[in-house]
């Protein structure tokens, strides 16, 4: 019983040193993705003719007025709708970035008011349940 106990603490104790390690290592996955993301949008702007420092700075200021939980919102948009791929999510953004607009990946009329502009045609009714599912789950995320 004395080893059993030994055996606990000593896990208890592993899993709370451990801890902060795990976080940073999270902490360091989520910052690869902003900065992806943010790469991605500055440059699809720069390839539109933007100068590549006016790009960075649209792409930054995009990014910072939108809350971190977008990029988990965009991979729900990217795994749960079948018909756009992450690149059209991602030239999308970056047009919205341009605009200076917000997106509200958690509002299912915006998701398929998005959609639709990608698209440019009515969809079906699998694609708007497939946006609806998506759209509940970025509002929990938000």
């Amino acid at each position: 019983m004395k080893n059993n106990n030994f055996l606990s603490a000593t896990l208890l104790v592993s899993a709370l040193a451990l801890s902060p390690l795990v976080a940073k290592s999270l902490s360091v996955s989520s910052q690869a993705k902003v900065n992806t993301t943010f790469s991605n949008i500055a440059n699809i702007l720069h390839r539109r003719g933007l100068e590549a420092d006016a790009a960075l700075d649209i792409s930054n200021n995009f990014i910072n007025e939108q809350n971190l939980m977008l990029f988990a919102m965009i991979s729900n948009l990217e795994k749960g709708c079948s018909i756009v791929s992450k690149e059209e999510v991602l030239d999308y953004l970056s047009s919205s970035a341009l605009r200076k607009q917000s997106v509200f990946l958690d509002d299912y009329s915006f998701l398929v008011g998005m959609v639709h502009e990608i698209k440019k045609r009515a969809l079906r009714y699998e694609t708007l349940q497939e946006l609806e599912k998506i759209a509940t789950e970025n509002a929990i995320l938000s």
